[in-house]
């Protein structure tokens, strides 16, 4: 039987449940499996509206959103089964939902399976995650009543005690025959030492008088037995004590279940105050630490830590928070959760397993070797790790030490194994919160980026709803249709705009979009009228927005390019009358390209055998020199001199030609060299024969360079110097000019000879093209590629009878 000190505890324990409850912010609902409501606390009462009477009538689906209810069994059966975290919708006495985070559990009470819901009111949370989950058990000690055994003592009179008879409950329970001992003496029963402690508390009886109880211990076969012993003195007729009877009840069990009571009430109050941190931890570090600490102060334990699984290459468990008296246990030590020695002892076979693992005895436990030095001097006598799990995975683990001998029994590991499960769902829930803290963030920073390109895209945008009303415009949109934000958005459809002529087809691509959105075009044009009246070409592209049936569409006005179309057909004849010109140009440069071919072959072959009668010419000339004056006078009357002068001047123009050609056809690269400009052009200058009648003017400053290849120069300026004094046969002023700017050298050359002709001078740079009555026409040409390949350019102006001014910029 229990007595009167186990009903008061077990009352308080209860009370101390109550008290909690009835205090909780959160709402605590305890349910048959079928959902028909246990118990409610106060909470629960505020938050549906309902009186507690009310409530103890109801069935939890009365108190859930209609449309959840098909989810409803579905959720039962897990929550009995394992426990289940899920959010949903709670409706109050007066119709309204609110949203709940419902964390329930199945659970035995008094040999029932209920469930025990704790539900929070998640409404201010914005769409929060963070989840309550309290779950707490009773645990109640149920011990085995015996029958007592009875014992008849009789009091001799000399004051000594022998067995009378005792109940078969004696036989049983002190495995001895009556007739073994009936008519001894206790001492001949009992051992000595045991017999002297029974014959102090019968001769007690005797002193006093009255019933007294008293506790006493025996070695029996199953070892020490405590019994509470009721001793009743029995009294003759002439009113002296007799007899006693004896009425022991064997409380061993109760002494060892008041013991295992005392660690559950112990363990239980840990798992409140537990819970109770997981409602307020702002941090994963600071309910770590919390957890460690209440499990050392309320469990009794001698030290606790929370250890990581980290996915290195050694399988490392790093301590995550600690509390106790560790003396430096964990930065001593060494723990792996893999297959070495190191990963076999209880923190790496529960991270392993994914299962609880008990270390009853640190001193002999062969799997605690690597650390049974350490622990010992610590005084670890036993040791349980705990895996912290989140989705059937094991991502670190809950290592508790005691200083006891053999601890942890099944109750003990039970519970502590549901506040593991509590603390891992307490860290998934924070880790969750900060991941959704950070996912808004970035959310509100996608959001603010976005309005921002809506706003300012540059391009008209409106979100249009399926009920084809705008729910907002950008500042394009109100500008190119001329009405107010407040006259649109919510309050106009965008059917309003479009012509009638469109509307049909607008209104059909609409609907199409939001059944099937891939046969839905995303892009054709429509004609809109704007608050004025007027009439805009619109070209519209329309996309829905994934996940809703809203849909954005960017318009752009392309009025204007509709009236382009309009004169682009206009000039259709006269574009067609230039595709053949140019189709002609590319004919003429497929020709110069052949004729380019042609140079590079007549220059060749040309080249020997004017080099000949360049040389013949030389020596000609050389011989005649020798000859005597009466001979020199004969050959002047001849002209002989004159000829030979006239076929060298016409043998170094064909040279020119046969180099004019040749740099046309070949490729060219340029070897770009930094030259002092004044002297350069005067070298040039000096190869170049220029007319008496010809005035050079040179305006370079002295200290004036520039950077070009210098033999390509040299062809182009003699080649232009040379056109210059060609333009003018009877003379005139030939100026050369240069300036410098921040990138380039500026080098003009002006003559005032005939100039060139309106007609001419845009085909100045075609190859053939020539103002000359002699030549090919080439030599410009030349001179534009020459100048080209040291990344010049060239400009020519001229007016007839003014003069040409020719323009050469290079970068400096």
């Amino acid at each position: 039987m229990i007595g009167n000190s186990e009903f008061e505890q077990a009352d308080s324990t209860s009370s101390l449940y109550r008290l909690i409850t009835s205090q909780a912010r959160d709402i605590i609902l305890l349910m048959h499996k079928g959902g028909s409501i246990i118990e409610a606390n106060e909470a629960a009462v505020k938050a549906y509206g309902y009186q507690y009477d009310e409530l103890l009538r109801m069935n939890i689906s009365n108190l859930r959103d209609p449309s959840t209810l098909a989810e409803m069994p579905r959720q039962m059966l897990q929550a009995d089964a394992k426990g289940i975290l899920f959010e949903t919708h709670h409706k109050r006495k007066d119709g309204s939902l609110f949203p709940v985070e419902v964390s329930s559990r199945g659970t035995t009470i008094d040999g029932k399976r209920v469930l025990l819901s704790i539900i929070r009111d998640i409404t201010e949370r914005e769409q929060g995650r963070k989840a309550l989950h309290e779950s707490e058990k009773r645990y109640q000690e149920v011990f085995d009543n015996t029958t007592d055994c009875i014992f008849l003592i009789d009091v001799t009179a000399e004051g000594r005690f022998k067995y009378s008879s005792f109940n078969k409950a004696v036989e049983s329970e002190f495995s001895i025959a009556l007739d073994d001992v009936a008519g001894k003496y206790i001492e001949d029963v009992i051992p000595a030492g045991a017999a002297d402690i029974v014959a102090a508390n019968l001769i007690r009886v005797l002193e006093v008088g009255t019933t007294l109880t008293f506790e006493e211990e025996f070695y029996m076969q199953g070892g020490i037995q405590s019994f509470l012993t009721v001793q009743i003195p029995v009294r003759d007729a002439r009113g002296r004590i007799h007899r006693i009877i004896c009425i022991a009840h064997n409380i061993t069990e109760r002494k060892h279940a008041e013991e295992r009571l005392r660690k559950a009430n112990r363990n239980l109050i840990a798992l409140i105050r537990c819970n109770e941190a997981l409602i307020h931890a702002a941090n994963e570090a600071e309910l770590l630490s919390d957890i460690c600490r209440i499990i050392v102060e309320t469990g009794g334990y001698k030290m606790v830590w929370v250890g990581y699984a980290e996915q290195d290459v050694e399988k490392t468990v790093r301590p995550a928070a600690c509390w106790g008296k560790d003396d430096g246990y964990l930065d001593a030590v060494k723990i792996t959760w893999d297959e070495s020695e190191t990963g076999r002892g209880p923190v790496g076979c529960a991270i392993r397993s994914g299962k609880p693992y008990v270390c009853r005895n640190i001193l002999t436990a062969p799997s605690f070797s690597p650390w049974r030095i350490h622990a010992a001097s610590r005084g670890f006598c036993a040791a349980i790790a705990i895996p912290l799990l989140t989705e059937g995975r094991t991502f670190g683990s809950l290592n508790i030490y005691s200083t006891e001998g053999d601890a942890f029994d099944d109750t003990e590991v039970e519970m502590l194994v549901d506040l593991a499960g509590n603390l891992a769902y307490g860290i998934k829930s924070l880790r969750a919160q900060a991941e959704r803290a950070h996912a808004r963030q970035a959310i509100q920073e996608s959001e603010n980026l976005y309005r921002t390109v809506f706003e300012n895209t540059g391009t008209a945008m409106i979100i249009i709803d399926e009920d084809t009303y705008i729910s907002l415009s950008n500042y394009k949109f109100e500008l190119l249709f001329g009405y107010r934000k407040d006259e649109i958005v919510g309050k106009m459809s965008w059917t309003e705009l479009i012509s009638k002529d469109d509307l049909e087809n607008a209104l059909f691509q609409h609907k199409l979009r939001r059944i099937n959105p891939e046969q839905a075009l995303r892009s054709y044009e429509i004609r809109v009228r704007d608050k004025m009246n007027n009439i805009h070409d619109i070209l519209l592209h329309v996309d829905l927005i994934k996940g809703t049936k809203r849909s954005v569409a960017s318009l752009t006005d392309i009025t204007e390019i509709k009236k382009a179309e309009q004169k682009l057909k206009h000039y259709s004849g006269q574009l067609e009358g230039l595709v053949q010109e140019r189709t002609q140009q590319l004919r003429d440069k497929e020709r110069l390209a052949a004729v380019g071919e042609t140079a590079m072959m007549i220059g060749h072959d040309l080249r020997n055998p004017l080099q000949a009668v360049v040389t013949t010419i030389y020596l000609a000339k050389a011989k005649l020199e020798c000859l005597s004056l009466a001979d020199w006078m004969n050959l002047d009357r001849l002209g002989l001199m004159d000829d030979l002068a006239t076929v060298e001047k016409q043998s170094e123009y064909m040279n020119k030609i046969v180099s004019d050609l040749q740099d046309y056809a070949r490729p060219l690269r340029a070897d770009m060299r930094t030259q002092n400009l004044s002297a350069f052009v005067n070298d040039v200058l000096a190869g170049v024969r220029i007319p008496p009648d010809v005035d050079v003017r040179r305006n370079i400053d002295e200290q004036l360079a520039w950077t070009v290849d210098p033999i390509l120069m040299d062809r182009v300026l003699v080649n232009l110097f040379n056109n210059a004094l060609q333009a003018m046969p009877q003379g005139g002023i030939l100026t050369i000019d240069a300036s410098k700017t921040c990138h380039q050298i500026i080098l003009t050359i002006a003559d005032t000879g005939v100039g060139i002709s309106p007609e001419i001078l845009p085909r100045i740079f075609q190859p053939l093209m020539t103002t000359k009555s002699k030549g090919m026409g080439i030599g410009l040409v030349v001179c534009k590629r020459l100048l080209e390949a040291q990344g010049a350019e060239i400009k020519i102006e001229s007016e007839p009878g003014l003069g040409t001014v020719v323009i050469i910029k290079i970068t400096s």
